[in-house]
């Protein structure tokens, strides 16, 4: 592998037991910052209509360097860490990147960011048309920029999911209705998938082929939830009866799709089965929450993790509101299952030797075993300091690709591969 400089670290953790309730900041791939003065990208004041509750805060990125050594660490099964920085990249300030699943390239949003209107493809939305999507390539010693993609025609902004082709975009339109596209990483053009008069919104690329998404008629408050497996085909359609859904969201479950629906006594998760191509029975409806804000299914929708055909197949992994911090869903018992205190950011190890979960926290990058493991507090023990998220896991070598805050620079982000494999001795 080439590159000017790296680091390699050999950490060692004791599982413990034991889970808590505790709170959690959540660092999301939309951020809020709470100010009076003008800053780069959404601005919520004491009196807005969104005010920051426990349900709702979402502080920006800490700023402070990432993937420096913890200073700690405890002992037991050990796992080699070597650490790559790849420099850094100008973003909007609120969009974390998005991968490809084999790490390769990252699709970076910068300019200004998009006002919650906008994110949520609520009424009032506008075209993103200060917002510029770049592409880089990451497989190298250095971030190097292979396009940027035209944006004045179209008021571009990310998706929420890509594969080894591409990755997804979102095309609010002047007259309320909203589109969505697939850039490719090489070609930086736009593909269509849906392109018509209404609110096609929060796609998601899902496994074994297909993309799901929710749709409703331009001034409607119901979004129904649409699956459909290739271009050219009729999409199914499931009606949300007396609510609305958001956020569809997948995992290595086959014939399983995940999604968020809203109703006048709170927010549920819906498993949804796959069936010939279109979308069948609910399976399993869990509740998540007494409230129906559309903030609340973005945070857990932003926490999951979304990459198509990187690694293993893995469970669906998103906040839980009930249990404020990351969790595993097991679809078997309904339950979440959580994972260390004080996450909001989760990714499987690349490595099956090393098999478990790297988590993020607002301080350090923790390494979780299994579920279950932690000390009495749900905490785990740190793996790097600094506050940062995995965006995609390599298969070969094993790895993530981290990003995270570039101290005193809010419109920036640093880049770090980190090859994760078992130490060979003690």
């Amino acid at each position: 592998m080439r590159c000017r400089s790296h680091t390699t670290l050999i950490l060692r953790h004791r599982p413990c037991g034991g889970m808590a309730l505790a709170a959690v900041a959540l660092l999301l791939a939309s951020c809020v910052t709470q100010s009076d003065t003008p800053t780069r990208g959404i601005r919520v004041k004491p009196d807005s209509t969104r005010p920051a509750t426990a349900d709702r805060a979402a502080p920006t990125l800490p700023s402070g360097p990432v993937a420096r050594p913890a200073a700690t660490v405890s002992s037991s099964a050990a796992i080699r860490l070597t650490l790559f920085p790849l420099g850094n990249v100008l973003y909007d300030g609120q969009t974390l990147p998005l991968a490809s699943p084999d790490g390769k390239f990252l699709a970076v949003q910068s300019g200004e960011a998009p006002a919650w209107p906008t994110i949520l493809a609520e009424d009032g939305q506008e075209p993103s048309t200060r917002t510029t999507l770049r592409v880089f390539d990451v497989s190298g010693a250095n971030a190097r920029l292979v396009s940027s993609v035209e944006l004045s025609a179209w008021g571009l902004m990310l998706g929420r999911a890509a594969d080894t082709d591409g990755f997804l975009v979102e095309s609010p339109q002047r007259d309320g209705a909203r589109w969505i596209g697939k850039v490719g990483w090489h070609s930086g053009k736009v593909e269509w998938i849906v392109q018509d008069a209404a609110v096609n919104a929060h796609a998601i690329l899902v496994p074994g082929g297909g993309v799901a998404w929710t749709r409703r008629p331009i001034g409607g408050k119901q979004a129904a939830l649409i699956f459909q497996r290739e271009s050219g085909q009729p999409p199914s359609v499931r009606d949300a009866g007396e609510g609305s859904y958001w956020y569809p969201m997948v995992s290595g479950e086959p014939g399983v799709l995940f999604a968020l629906r809203t109703h006048a006594a709170g927010t549920d998760l819906e498993a949804i089965r796959l069936a010939d191509n279109r979308l069948d029975a609910v399976i399993l409806t869990r509740t998540l929450a007494g409230t129906n804000d559309p903030l609340l299914a973005h945070q857990i929708a932003m926490t999951a993790t979304t990459a198509v055909g990187g690694g293993a197949p893995a469970p669906l992994a998103c906040l839980s509101p009930r249990h404020g911090r990351m969790a595993v869903f097991n679809l078997g018992t309904g339950m979440f299952e959580p994972l260390a205190s004080k996450t909001v950011a989760v990714i499987p190890s690349p490595d099956p030797r090393s098999p478990g979960f790297f988590c993020t926290t607002n301080e350090a990058l923790v390494y979780v075993p299994k579920i279950g493991t932690g000390d009495a507090a749900g905490a785990a023990p740190p793996v790097l300091t600094g506050a940062y998220v995995p965006r995609a896991a390599w298969t070969n070598p094993p790895s993530l690709l981290l990003v995270g805050p570039v101290r005193g620079q809010a419109d920036r982000l640093e880049l770090v591969r980190v090859v994760v494999g078992e130490s060979g001795g003690g």
